[in-house]
């Protein structure tokens, strides 16, 4: 609840209240009241409340009372949804962005790291996953900017308001977007060395090693930027979100893993046909597939050629 998320307006549209919110909650009630002038006249109040969620999102919504005979009109409240509008819209856009930025970025670097260690040197891959941090960092900044008029007033300008950005970095989603943004500063080192140093050691016992190293460290900066949606949004809610949030973790590595790996595997292919087979096999092997050494099946019909192999 901001200051400004309760208004009580009389039947011309004033506000009839002193604009301060009292916290009258009670164990898991949640209720807040605002605070009348005095010497109101007859007639009907509207009450405009807006508050945003413990999982982040703003809900609101309103209602009218009377005071004496009811009036012939009351102030018509704006039908505009709460989180709605161009401010919304662009707000969507930007959050469905970002977790594309962190499939691509987590994913891409994972699938070079274990798969294709020689695909740390390809150009199109390195595009690729340089382009999911790009796109991560920028989507994350904008929602840092559109987070105030999302959750208050709706309008677009107001996401130059310094005041509603230091407000915005007070809130639990704030922490978290800022969290975001210092992990991907650790992340663009994770790719720096990757794409730089590791792409460019020869030695197979110093190539290994770095590889741990860049082993451990991305996981824990990829679990750090899961993490800032774990705790932000649904599942930091609820009855159970000491479960809920690890799992949220491990479920957004897990998407990562498959749709980022299969996003760079796809440019590889396509951009960069010299990939291995084994770095395919690597990342996803069926079960019933042959295997590269097993021999093409023999031919039951008389002149018939056998069928060839795997390739």
């Amino acid at each position: 609840m901001g200051t400004d998320s309760i208004r009580v307006l009389d039947p011309a549209g004033r506000r009839a209240d002193t604009g301060e919110i009292q916290d009258l909650c009670s164990g898991s009630v949640v209720r807040y009241g605002a605070v009348l002038r005095a010497g109101l006249p007859d007639g009907t109040y509207t009450v405009a409340w807006q508050a945003v969620s413990a999982d982040s999102h703003p809900v609101a919504g309103a209602f009218t009372f009377s005071i004496g005979a009811p009036s012939a009109t009351s102030v018509a409240v704006p039908d505009q949804t709460a989180g709605g509008g161009l401010v919304g819209v662009l707000y969507g856009i930007a959050r469905y962005l970002s977790y594309a930025g962190f499939v691509v970025l987590v994913g891409g670097g994972a699938f070079v790291l274990v798969c294709w260690p020689r695909g740390a040197s390809v150009r199109p891959v390195q595009q690729t996953v340089v382009r999911g941090w790009l796109t991560l960092t920028g989507s994350t900044l904008v929602l840092l900017l559109l987070r105030s008029p999302y959750t208050g007033s709706g309008k677009l300008a107001d996401a130059f308001d310094l005041a509603g950005l230091k407000a915005v970095l007070e809130t639990k989603t704030g922490a978290a977007l800022t969290s975001r943004l210092l992990l991907l500063g650790a992340a663009a080192l994770f790719v720096a060395v990757l794409f730089g140093a590791y792409a460019k050691r020869t030695d197979p016992k110093e190539k290994k090693d770095l590889a741990f190293g860049l082993g451990i460290g991305g996981t824990v900066v990829a679990a750090g930027i899961a993490g800032t949606w774990a705790l932000a949004e649904h599942a930091s809610t609820g009855l159970q979100p000491g479960v809920a949030m690890p799992v949220d973790v491990l479920h957004l590595l897990a998407v990562a893993a498959w749709l980022g790996g299969l996003t760079v595997l796809l440019v590889a292919l396509y951009r960069a046909p010299s990939v291995e087979r084994s770095a395919v096999e690597r990342f996803s092997r069926s079960p019933s597939a042959p295997s590269s050494s097993s021999p093409p099946p023999a031919s039951t019909s008389p002149g018939a050629r056998s069928a060839p192999g795997p390739r």
